[in-house]
């Protein structure tokens, strides 16, 4: 057991001045009677814009599902134990949370409640508890959250009026290589982005249609996402205040009543602060999740101490007893004797102290996490699920202690298909860069405020991701919003 795991359009009437005004001629629509050309046109406008669009989503979506699927069924053939290739160091703690809520009604593990994790998505397993099934029902539900995801970034580029950019978002999104990996994860990204994207439509979909219940849709997904992951709590915080802000201002209750700002606000906000209230009572501990003092403690301070002494990060990190809970309560006895939540509170202050001690030297080990997330193609994983590449460890202690090219002149000697995989996989990802950078200049021009929107997503999420624990899979969110915009910055896909 781990110490700190104890823990307007034109409107149709048959009054003829009105159909003179929005008539389709009979040379538009292909037919010799202009005395009906109107109402059959319009139907048959209708229906081409249907067909038109539903036969390009229905592809996307079956392509992506041929993908997930495929590597599905060959995780499953490549492996004696069919539910390991589907797990991650981070599982296990899921499965156990999901398991006690489904059996016995409370978060917890090791028979103390668990502060480390958030309730959101074992919540989502809990049937899989119910069934016996928890593996497959993971994979199916996280299958149907991601189809529904590229459906939502499909249809926030029609909102914003390029149908072809939407089907070069949903395309790209389709295909991404982490998109694809984590579906078949029992991890919470897949979870965490269909609810940020979710947040996001709703609250596009409000704005440009004056919807009071879209609005709302918006701020309950982004409430709701913080109890999946914390980060959407740092997400939800800067619209709060813009909210706030916004009830003090005439011009912007125009928009949404004063109501419904607040009713917003509450939501964006209530998940978070009830779960917050819950710890307080069950553990002492006075936030929305440990692994914030986790990750302070055992790794961002543990890199900036092996920096210091010119060691391995992963050294340091054994040293203080991060896998060994004999060795912490030997090294760290005052710590030892705490309850779960003192205890861990602790740790995440005494880490943040050591960072504030060498702020510069941890701006360094940031910077550089920050990279990794942003240009980690992450075919290791798919080698992972395919039982060709260790479950744990690998890249990450190399990457941290020896750089970049010292990783990949290693890999080309050790294991060459790697190093090829992750080319082809970065390649994929520049292109996604590179068209996704122009087709943010585009949104800028056209919907200013709504851009300024996701790319303030985007930076907060890739500055929460920076350190030494950071991993392609930390950029798994911003893909759907770097999709959308690709898919405006591709070539011709900007046109209406």
């Amino acid at each position: 057991m781990i110490p700190w795991r104890r823990t307007g359009s034109c409107r149709l009437a048959a009054d003829a001045k009105v159909r003179r005004g929005c008539e389709i001629g009979p040379a538009v629509l292909g037919r010799p009677d202009p005395s009906d050309g109107f109402a059959v046109g319009t139907s048959n406008l209708r229906a081409n814009s249907v067909s038109q669009h539903l036969r390009p989503r229905s592809q996307i979506l079956l392509l992506a599902l041929v993908l997930r699927l495929a590597l599905i069924l060959g995780g499953w053939g490549s492996a004696q134990d069919t539910s390991l290739p589907f797990l991650a160091r981070d599982s296990g703690s899921y499965i156990e949370t999901a398991t006690a809520l489904g059996t016995t009604a409370t978060f917890a593990r090791d028979g103390e409640p668990d502060i480390v994790r958030t309730p959101g998505y074992p919540l989502l397993l809990v049937p899989g508890v119910w069934l016996g099934q928890i593996i497959a029902w993971a994979l199916l539900l996280q299958l149907i959250l991601h189809l529904l995801t590229i459906l939502l970034v499909y249809d926030l580029a029609i909102q914003l009026g390029r149908p072809r950019a939407a089907i070069v978002a949903a395309g790209l999104l389709a295909i991404e290589p982490l998109s694809v990996i984590y579906t078949a994860k029992v991890l919470s990204e897949t979870t965490f982005s269909a609810l940020l994207v979710a947040a996001i439509w709703g609250l596009i979909r409000g704005h440009r249609h004056n919807s009071e219940r879209h609005w709302l849709l918006g701020a309950a997904c982004l409430g709701l996402s913080a109890l999946v992951r914390p980060i959407g709590y740092g997400l939800a915080l800067p619209l709060v205040l813009f909210a706030i802000v916004g009830l003090l201002f005439r011009q912007t209750r125009v928009v949404l009543p004063s109501r419904w700002l607040a009713a917003a606000i509450a939501l964006m906000l209530l998940p978070s602060v009830l779960w917050q209230g819950r710890n307080l009572v069950v553990a002492d501990y006075r936030g929305l999740s440990a692994i914030t003092d986790i990750n302070a403690y055992f790794y961002q301070a543990a890199a900036v101490e092996a920096r210091r002494q010119g060691r391995s990060f992963y050294e340091v990190q054994n040293e203080w007893g991060y896998h060994d809970v004999d060795l912490f309560n030997t090294r760290r006895p005052d710590l030892a004797r705490l309850p779960q939540g003192p205890r861990l509170q602790r740790l995440g202050e005494e880490g943040r102290q050591m960072i504030a001690a060498d702020p510069f030297s941890y701006a360094g080990v940031h910077l550089r996490g920050m990279l990794r997330v942003v240009f980690d193609p992450g075919g290791v994983e798919v080698l992972r699920l395919l039982g060709m590449y260790p479950t744990s460890g690998g890249l990450l202690g190399k990457l941290i202690d020896q750089g970049i090219w010292k990783t990949l002149s290693d890999l080309a000697h050790e294991r060459p298909e790697l190093l090829i995989l992750e080319i082809a996989c970065g390649l994929l990802l520049l292109v996604i860069y590179a068209a996704a950078g122009r087709g943010a200049g585009r949104l800028v021009r056209a919907h200013p405020a709504l851009a300024v929107l996701l790319i303030g997503g985007v930076v907060v999420l890739l500055v929460a991701s920076g350190g030494p624990m950071s991993l392609s899979r930390f950029r798994h969110p911003m893909m759907p919003i770097l999709c959308l915009f690709a898919g405006f910055g591709w070539p011709n896909a900007g046109s209406r």
